[in-house]
């Protein structure tokens, strides 16, 4: 028997596990982005530490928000439709002002 277990999870713990996954790729992004960014601009000692920082923090919170948007409004979607749509929301509006 099989079970879909997103029909079992609370919307919360979807977002609050996409807002994990995508806030520490985001994490990662940055940290590989932020010294490659910081030799372009020459930058050199605390202010490359400072700006390899401040890299990693940003993207790992711009991803960590977008993910919780999308899953959340994702998941409000579904909850007002009831029903788990499989074709893009966007799609679907769109071709819904279409007609």
């Amino acid at each position: 028997m099989e079970v879909d277990i997103a029909d079992d999870v609370p919307c919360s713990s979807i977002a609050v596990d996409s807002v994990i996954r995508m806030g520490t790729a985001g994490l990662i992004w940055g940290s590989c982005s932020g010294p490659y960014d910081a030799s372009k601009l020459g930058l050199a000692g605390i202010h490359r530490a400072s700006f390899i920082a401040k890299s990693v923090g940003r993207l790992g919170f711009q991803w960590g928000m977008f993910a919780a948007i999308f899953s959340s409004t994702r998941c409000g979607f579904q909850r007002y439709r009831r029903r788990n749509d499989w074709v893009s929301l966007l799609t679907r509006a769109l071709s819904d002002l279409q007609h």
